[in-house]
């Protein structure tokens, strides 16, 4: 299926109307692609990036490379969630995945508890756009045709002519997802070559949510916000034990 994709207002255009039921099974079947540009895209700079960041949220990003993905937790003082965000290191930057319209509330709470930290803040979602692979079957899929290798919990940069692709794989207990990123200019042609992709589909938010609950992924503001701990968002698996102190 193709999606009703306006690169021009792009910003998480809707799917044309489908079969929710057939795109849920392609999503559990690991064939899926979802257009998530809603999702919010930080790009960070500054000498100081990933100290404060680690100091800040619940999982060690201390020393991770170029190349290397971390999904952490931001918490009030009080251990309550603000957001769950996918942190992907660059050579000379970082890029923030969080949730849909959570990126002021995120750069705001972080301008609070930064002092002299040489950082500063870029967001770039209405910028670019953002396509979810969901599942293992079209991850691999993608990697064998753009040529990159299927590293899990990794991101890289591809150069496509004068366009570039950065490709962010996120994988934990509950969801195997890569996503691309790429300016808007260039989503024609992403979606023409995803779309040739044999047996995958393209998912509204209906089927996308659908997979998202059943997965237990939580999601923002009902799951993701000061009413509830990361442990009672099932998000054990974005804290370090062993990192020291953090906020909350």
């Amino acid at each position: 299926m193709m999606p009703n994709f306006n690169p021009a207002g792009c910003g998480g255009a809707d799917l044309a109307p489908g079969d929710p039921e057939a795109e849920f099974r392609a999503a559990e079947d690991g064939m899926a692609m979802a257009d998530n540009s809603l999702f919010g895209r930080i790009e960070v700079t500054g000498g100081d990036r990933l100290d404060l960041l680690h100091r800040l949220s619940t999982n060690s990003l201390t020393g991770l490379p170029a190349g290397g993905v971390a999904s952490t937790v931001f918490v009030t003082d009080k251990g309550r969630v603000i957001d769950r965000v996918i942190v992907s290191a660059r050579e000379d930057s970082l890029m923030l995945i969080t949730s849909p319209g959570a990126e002021s509330l995120l750069t705001r709470w972080i301008e609070k508890y930064t002092i002299t930290e040489d950082i500063r803040f870029r967001t770039v979602t209405d910028e670019t756009i953002m396509i979810s692979l969901v599942g293992p079957r079209i991850i691999s899929m993608v990697s064998a045709m753009l040529g990159f290798p299927p590293g899990k919990n990794a991101s890289v940069t591809l150069a496509r002519g004068e366009t570039q692709l950065f490709i962010v794989h996120a994988q934990d207990s509950r969801s195997d997802i890569a996503n691309i990123i790429t300016d808007k200019a260039a989503a024609p042609h992403l979606v023409d070559t995803l779309g040739a992709l044999p047996g995958a589909w393209w998912i509204g938010r209906r089927a996308y949510e659908g997979f998202r609950i059943a997965s237990g992924i939580p999601g923002f503001p009902g799951e993701l916000n000061e009413a509830y701990n990361p442990f009672e968002c099932g998000l054990r698996g974005s804290i370090s034990f062993t990192k020291g102190c953090y906020i909350g």
